[in-house]
């Protein structure tokens, strides 16, 4: 078991700095990032500026963003230090204290998985309805359904997600928990579930204005209330996702 999820943890691990460094060094040209207030982070060109007034940000897509000059906590580059951005992210949520916390936008994220441990292979869909709370926080609720030769997994989980703040190709790490009821195949009355829950990391790349493709990897875990003896391993998974975010 230990080694088991250590593997997984050293892959998510691995998938995060590779996205993150194909993010930073995609080219040798330095972007402007223009901190938010918020928390929230635009990347880009700056294109006009208007002294105590706004800024005027061509991002990575195309689209010109006007920023106020008052929504605006510093204006950097892409070659700025990683510390630096966390930093800016810590000190907007010590800022929030004690304010209350607001929706920014709603997205549904729906998946595709495969699941896979020692016994058996596991394939699913699932749905999220992904609530930001800013634009590097989100939570949500969702559901699935897992197929596989012993029967079928309806999970209800919530999931929280950390989006790390870079643009272009945005790594995020990820946990959710909740529950599964089963269903074990030919065998009445062996209904099974129990609670689940799961880690991981994973890249969100945008395709258009309103679509998101999402790839994700991560190590999740089955508590079974009733089972078949031959799914004594079954509970620990290593799981690869692939997703459209609207």
């Amino acid at each position: 078991m230990g080694s088991f999820a250590g593997r997984v943890s050293v892959f998510a691990v691995v998938i995060l700095f590779v996205a993150a460094a194909a993010v930073y060094s995609a080219d040798g040209t330095a972007d402007d990032v223009v901190l938010l207030t918020n928390g929230g982070i635009v990347k880009g060109r700056i294109i006009k500026r208007e002294e105590g007034k706004k800024l005027t940000v061509r991002t990575l897509d195309g689209k010109e963003v006007n920023i106020p000059f008052d929504k605006i906590s510093q204006i950097t580059t892409s070659d700025a230090n990683f510390e630096e951005l966390h930093q800016h992210i810590v000190d907007s949520l010590q800022q929030r204290k004690g304010v209350p916390l607001t929706v920014i936008a709603t997205n549904i994220h729906a998946r595709l998985t495969m699941r896979t441990g020692k016994d058996v292979t596991a394939f699913g869909v699932s749905g999220v309805v992904e609530l930001l709370t800013n634009k590097n926080f989100s939570i949500g609720p969702g559901a699935g359904w897992d197929e596989h030769k012993y029967g079928s997994l309806l999970p209800i989980f919530s999931e929280i997600c950390y989006y790390l703040p870079v643009e272009n190709i945005q790594p995020f790490l990820y946990g959710r928990a909740g529950f599964s009821i089963g269903w074990m195949k030919g065998l009445v009355g062996s209904d099974f579930g129990g609670a689940r829950w799961g880690i991981g990391a994973g890249v969100q790349k945008r395709m258009s204005s309103t679509l998101l493709l999402t790839a994700q990897l991560g190590y999740e875990k089955q508590n079974i209330t009733k089972y078949n003896p031959k799914l004594s391993s079954y509970p620990d998974w290593i799981s690869a996702t692939i997703g459209l975010k609207l």
